[in-house]
């Protein structure tokens, strides 16, 4: 449920102000057979049965012009409250909170544009985080009940470039992020698996610049190219931040002809082999980091009227790889097609 008013104070000043208000509710169970005798047990699913996850927040977020210069500020406060019931600790409530805000200017001549930003974010844990109770992945897991939001300060830089036929953008960032929530291991071990709770020990900081460039070279033919770069350190561990990102980017070339396209995009990835711990124990990453790849992709599309004919023939080399820090591969060499009507 969200409700939001916008304000037209005046020539120079707008505003947006709201609620949000989500409310999730969890049915999680498990059942074990016995080989023997064909006997069923009901135990304790992954997550508690019957959690609810409650999360509401209030903003207003403000835009002002000065002739070249646009500046924008804003605020937001978010509380959440996840209930549960616990096999040892009966009812549990938890209800964390957090404050957070942003602001950015944007000074604009001609077809450039300088913009930096200040802002502050959080992630709060989740019936995920707090609730796990067996066996995920490579690990065994218990409940932490006591955990805060992870909270972050990110400060951007960064340059546009936007004409008729061109366009060009460069932007770095800096990252800072607190109470991270971590594994740690217990030092027990179940069922041959290591036990892990989570905790807030951690904190990081992540560094990355991305670029992008197009040009229009005619009304039909467009070209685009992107790729971006982030480095991330764990501070309190003196190591690489888990699941980071390579180096990765794609390169595309779009034909229009009237109500016809047709996009050739080659995406790729660097290998990624500057590994936490974290990413050493995952099985979902290989022994010595995520090889690199390419994938080479076809788009086209046809509209009449009402109807939208979409077809699409991805990774033509049939390339066998995967996005650093995912569980499964990418698909293989395959064809989409799609139909839409617009009543």
């Amino acid at each position: 449920l969200s409700f939001e008013i916008f304000s037209d104070l005046s020539e120079r000043w707008t505003a947006n102000s709201g609620t949000e208000y989500y409310h999730d509710r969890i049915k999680s169970m498990r059942n074990t057979v016995d080989g023997q005798n064909g006997s069923l047990k009901m135990l304790r699913g992954l997550y508690p049965d019957n959690s609810s996850y409650v999360n509401t927040s209030v903003y207003s977020i403000h835009h002002l012009k000065f002739g070249r210069f646009n500046v924008e500020a804003g605020v937001r406060y978010n509380w959440l409250k996840a209930s549960f019931v616990d096999m040892d600790l009966g009812q549990v409530r938890v209800s964390p909170n957090a404050f957070v805000w942003n602001t950015g200017a944007n000074y604009s001549f001609n077809s450039h544009h300088i913009y930096a930003s200040l802002n502050t974010g959080y992630r709060a844990p989740n019936i995920d985080d707090m609730g796990t109770l067996g066996i995920v992945d490579f690990r065994y897991e218990l409940p932490s009940y006591a955990l805060k939001p992870e909270k972050s300060y990110n400060s951007e830089i960064g340059y546009k470039y936007d004409s008729r036929n061109w366009n060009f953008g460069l932007s770095v960032y800096h990252n800072k992020l607190n109470n991270l929530i971590n594994r740690i291991q217990t030092g027990q071990i179940i069922d041959g698996y290591n036990v892990y709770r989570k905790e807030n020990t951690e904190e990081a900081v992540i560094k990355g610049v991305e670029g992008s460039f197009g040009w229009q070279a005619n009304r039909r033919l467009l070209f685009d190219l992107f790729a971006s770069f982030n480095h991330g350190q764990n501070l309190s561990r003196s190591e690489p931040l888990r699941r980071m990102p390579p180096f990765n980017g794609y390169a595309s070339m779009k034909y229009v002809l009237n109500k016809f396209y047709i996009k050739g995009e080659l995406a790729w990835a660097d290998n990624q082999s500057r590994l936490a711990q974290g990413d050493k124990d995952d099985n979902r990453i290989p022994f010595a980091g995520t090889p690199g790849w390419n994938a080479l992709n076809f788009y086209s599309g046809y509209s009449l009227r009402s109807v939208q004919l979409r077809l699409s023939a991805q990774n033509l080399f049939n390339a066998d790889y995967r996005t650093h820090g995912s569980g499964i591969n990418s698909v293989g060499r395959s064809l989409w097609l799609s139909l839409q009507y617009d009543l």
